[in-house]
């Protein structure tokens, strides 16, 4: 899954070893020109309104539509995603459990708040679909924004959501898809078709119709492995939704960029990438640094035809488009939106069960 360098058995008698540097963008580094797009996204919100911690410290609605709300007073041209488990949090040890009517009402209101957050798609999990096929049909005809899954269908045979949707940032077209992997259990009247079939017809479309492929997946890391070893092009990024990060929360494998963050109670994923060309693959900045350490000391060591060679893999990176990967913490230090913050309060008056719970 982890990237390897080139050339690896040289540069390991070099006495380098680039590895890791291929894992991490350099935040310091400048990126090169060229069209600018933050990709925001989160998971396993599950439901989650109010800031969480004893002082209400971290997290919370308010503070992402705060933090949101900068970056679009700066310029930026965001595409805000969300991999799954948004809505509902099922009671601890009661997994298949039921969504009652404060379960309806908190999805209801992350709803409204995602619309004012200009929110862009999202997928389904698997605790979502606890809240049943009418509350969530209800609920797409109030979002602003799709709900995405394109193996999911009910006993009928009807698939109740959409596959894909196509946005434009950054003056570059981005197709949007969701998929649920089979290693994650879904409650009747729910069922999945097979996840590689459908993106086996999907994906030539989107990569017509689109400069990027951003597919939202929710499932465990055996899923991803196995969906980009069927898939090893055609999957620009990948954010990744159900499972906990292991290791860095983004990084790249072949030329897909895979990104997931923590608990979307209380933090929220950034992408900020550097758009040069379409259908090229996402580099970190820190692989063309490598590279270019690497380089140096092949210099001093004579070795002709492997600077060559380097040389070109520096020119090759160097026309890729650049990706700079973090976690923002939704701390204290950002202030709660005061709409969103009402918005919250109103749509949770009365709620039989109090919102420390989630």
């Amino acid at each position: 899954m982890f990237p390897t360098p080139p050339f690896r058995g040289t540069l390991k008698r070099a006495g380098v070893w680039i590895g890791t540097l291929l894992l991490f963008s350099v935040l310091s580094l400048p990126m090169a020109e060229g069209g600018e797009v933050v990709l925001l996204y989160s998971q396993n919100i599950v439901g989650t309104l109010k800031p969480l911690g004893k002082k209400g410290e971290i997290g919370g609605l308010a503070r992402r539509a705060s933090y949101i709300k900068r970056l679009r007073e700066e310029g930026r041209a965001l595409l805000i995603l969300d991999a799954g488990d948004l809505f509902y949090r099922p009671p601890f040890g009661r997994p298949s459990a039921p969504a009652g009517e404060d379960d309806i009402r908190r999805a209801e209101a992350l709803v409204k708040a995602f619309n004012e957050m200009g929110c862009d798609a999202i997928a389904l999990g698997e605790k979502d679909l606890a809240l049943g096929v009418e509350a969530l049909e209800r609920l797409q005809e109030e979002a602003n924004f799709p709900f995405l899954c394109l193996n999911l269908i009910l006993k009928d045979g009807r698939h109740p959501f959409q596959a894909s949707v196509i946005r434009e940032r950054g003056g570059y077209c981005w197709a949007i898809a969701g998929v649920m992997g089979r290693d994650v259990r879904v409650p009747e009247p729910f069922y999945l078709e097979s996840p590689y079939e459908g993106l086996a017809r999907l994906l030539p479309s989107l990569r017509r119709r689109a400069d990027f492929v951003v597919l939202l997946a929710h499932g465990g890391w055996s899923f991803l492995g196995r969906l980009l070893g069927r898939f090893p092009e055609g999957i620009d990024i990948v954010i990744l939704g159900h499972s906990r990060p292991v290791g860095p929360t983004v990084r790249r494998v072949k030329n897909t960029l895979v990104a997931q963050c923590w608990s979307g109670r209380q933090t929220l994923g950034r992408l900020d990438l550097r758009v040069k060309a379409p259908h090229r693959p996402f580099r970190f900045p820190s692989e063309i640094r490598g590279l270019r350490e690497a380089l140096k000391i092949i210099k001093g060591r004579g070795k002709r035809e492997l600077e060559i060679r380097t040389e070109e893999k520096i020119a090759q990176f160097e026309a890729d488009n650049l990706c700079r990967g973090y976690t923002v913490t939704l701390s204290e230090r950002i202030p709660e939106d005061p709409h969103i913050k009402k918005i919250v309060e109103e749509l949770t008056k009365g709620s039989l069960r109090t919102m420390k719970t989630h």
